[in-house]
């Protein structure tokens, strides 16, 4: 006997009723616009986690076991309530710790578009529109740090520590020892960069096989920046030893004072050796958008790569970073797999053969839409003007006999720390130290700490484009009440 025939399949569980999207999508933006309207007056930490069920009776925890139905739409509402409350807000305009951008309306709904589109960048049959998106916004990148127009281009990463592996990757291969293909045993290869360099550099040399010992960490001047003297002695005693230098790493923007290392006199010695110059310009890289910072930078037209991420001053939200080449090709020649680098007349460019992923997000598009929706002129004001905010506050410390700075404004990093007159040398450490924890505590203002040769150093870092003077002058106040709390000891 045969099987009765099938009933129709039930709808696609995966697949909501168009009313209910729309619906849930218009409730999700009322909250974010009532959330973004009260976030300045909320703290920047959150308050212990409620718990499930705050404010509602019963239902599942959203936080334990994926439920075998789905949730109604109040309780998913009530999950997102609990998330942005539970949350550290990097967005708060006073969020002034590590480098991260405060993020934009324009490129979070770019985000959404993006997850829509759910485009795999890394080959263009498949992503035609995407990969060019991303080819303009990497060409646009590279003209403005001033790379050459005909040769230049880029691609997004994930990541600056990404983004500086995929140019040294490069900067290994273009050192003639056929490291593809034989490995590098022996190579002897060795890599510069400042004492003050991100601690990604460390990790893509011991990613690239190349050995820890490989680096060489250059001493600082009394401003953080790399001593281009020193680097010249370390390049010529590993000559000497019948080493070969393979690259010199320069920080445009360090992570704990924002200084810059002295691009031009590196790049004379990398043009003397033959080096591979790479830049890491991950935060300080934004400041080429401003006329009057662009000059801080002179000398970075001369690099070999680049790495910048929008994700830092250039407001962006997480991820959107990317590593620029002063020749594409050779990142192909490093990458590519197949022998084949160089795209035939009419051919597309595959991302994929440029960098190491081969499945890539859509992030260009929210940068372009970013710049698209915005202007750049909008975020050249924005960038000038945090940099000028930050100076002032550094003016204001100096001229305080109860503040001193502990390193020079570059760009937006302020490191500086409560002195009372009277106040030892020695008791201003923890003094600080301690600051730096009630500050934690307390909750209005989100700082971050620096190790620096003077000391520890209360830092702040203004790369948030809802940032005012009234909060940097309020955490002033802050700072001083708590430090003259403490240094007076109980009670």
């Amino acid at each position: 006997m045969s099987e009765p025939p099938a009933a129709d399949p039930p709808g696609d569980p995966l697949e909501w009723p168009p009313e209910r999207a729309r619906d849930l999508a218009v409730r999700l933006l009322d909250y974010v616009d009532r959330f973004a309207a009260t976030m300045a007056a909320l703290p920047v930490v959150p308050a212990p986690d409620p718990g499930p069920g705050a404010g509602r009776e019963g239902g599942t925890d959203p936080l334990g076991e994926p439920p075998a139905r789905g949730l109604a739409d109040a309780d998913l509402l009530a999950f997102v309530d609990r998330l942005f409350r539970g949350s550290t807000l990097v967005a708060h305009p006073r969020f002034l710790a590590y480098i991260t951008g405060s993020g934009t309306r324009a490129d979070a709904l770019a985000a959404f578009l993006a997850a829509t589109l759910n485009q795999n960048v890394g080959g263009a049959t498949t992503a035609p529109l995407a990969t060019e998106v991303e080819l303009r916004l990497t060409a646009w990148l590279a003209r403005a740090f001033g790379l050459p127009t005909a040769t230049a281009g880029g691609l997004m990463q994930p990541g600056g520590a990404l983004a500086n592996l995929t140019a040294l990757k490069a900067a290994r291969d273009r050192a003639g020892l056929a490291c593809r293909t034989a490995g590098v045993r022996g190579a002897q290869l060795t890599v510069y960069a400042s004492e003050e360099c991100h601690a990604s550099i460390d990790r893509a040399v011991d990613v690239l096989g190349l050995g820890m010992e490989s680096l060489r960490k250059i001493p600082t001047d009394g401003g953080y920046a790399l001593r281009s003297d020193l680097l010249a002695a370390a390049i010529e005693r590993d000559l000497a030893r019948g080493l070969r230098p393979m690259a010199v790493v320069a920080t445009a923007g360090t992570t704990s004072t924002g200084s810059i290392d002295p691009l031009p006199a590196c790049a004379d010695l990398c043009r003397r050796h033959a080096l591979w110059l790479h830049v890491d310009a991950a935060y300080g890289g934004a400041a080429i958008l401003a006329p009057d910072l662009r000059p801080r930078l002179a000398g970075i037209e001369r690099a070999d790569s680049i790495t910048f991420d929008p994700h830092k001053w250039l407001y962006v939200s997480l991820p959107a970073s990317c590593v620029l080449f002063r020749s594409l090709d050779l990142a192909a020649r490093s990458f590519a797999v197949d022998g084949t680098y160089l795209a035939e007349d009419g051919e597309p460019v595959e991302l994929c053969d440029y960098g190491p992923a081969w499945s890539r997000s859509f992030d260009a598009l929210k940068v372009w839409f970013a710049l698209l929706a915005y202007g750049t002129d909008a975020f050249a004001e924005r960038i000038a003007r945090d940099a000028a905010m930050v100076s002032r506050l550094a003016e204001r410390l100096a001229a305080r006999p109860d503040f001193e700075l502990l390193a020079p404004v570059t760009l937006s990093i302020c490191c500086f720390r409560y002195a009372p007159p009277g106040s030892s040398p020695e008791s201003r450490d923890p003094l600080n130290r301690a600051i730096f924890t009630a500050l934690r505590a307390d909750g209005r203002f989100f700082l971050s700490g620096a190790e620096l040769r003077a000391g520890f150093a209360l830092r702040v870092c203004v790369v948030n484009h809802r940032t005012m003077p009234a909060d940097l002058e309020a955490l002033v106040d802050l700072v001083a009440e708590l430090g003259g709390r403490l240094a007076s000891g109980p009670g």
